[in-house]
Parts: structure tokens; C-alpha cells; sequence
């Protein structure tokens, strides 16, 4: 059946993303952010992947499954690739 208005019918774009893709993003982005923090702080990246695993199997323990478990490696290994422009520990 078609609608009496063009404008009755919702459209999606075609570049649409979904919500459960927009919260993968941002699980990912606050993961790289952590990361990045963690390699500022002078952690090495076996510390920093078995943190942000205990984050995110902490941060989803009452609801699994664990988003974005399998892509932390890469994001660790990215960050300590691309380094830091202020690395190395906080000075006060």
C-alpha cells in the first residue's frame, strides 16, 4: 500500500549506520583512548592489553557478550606503533 505523502514514509539514507555499529565505534574509540593513556603513563602493551581486557570483561560481566574483545591487540599495537608526541611518564 502506498502512502498518500512522499514524506509519510521514513527513508534511510544510504550511508545509514545502525545503533549496535555506533556503539562498536565507540566502544573502540574509548579502547583507543585508553590505550593511548595507558602508553603515556610508560605501560608496556602486554600491561595495557590485559588492562583493557579486565575493562571490558568488567564493564560487560552482568551483560556478555564482550564487545570488541578480539580487536584489542590491534588497537594496542597501533597506539604503541604511531608512539606519542609527549610519551614517556607524567612530569608535575
Amino acid at each position: 500500500m502506498s502512502a498518500p505523502f512522499d514524506w509519510w514514509e521514513a527513508r534511510r539514507p544510504p550511508n545509514h549506520t545502525t545503533w549496535a555499529d555506533k556503539r562498536k565505534a565507540m566502544i573502540r574509540d574509548e579502547l583507543g583512548e585508553r590505550a593511548t593513556l595507558l602508553h603515556r603513563l610508560g605501560y608496556s602493551s602486554d600491561h595495557a592489553k590485559m588492562r583493557l581486557r579486565a575493562h571490558l570483561h568488567w564493564e560487560y560481566e552482568r551483560n556478555p557478550p564482550v564487545p570488541c574483545v578480539d580487536e584489542i591487540d590491534d588497537l594496542v599495537d597501533a597506539v604503541w606503533k604511531r608512539g606519542s608526541s609527549r610519551g614517556g611518564p607524567l612530569s608535575l
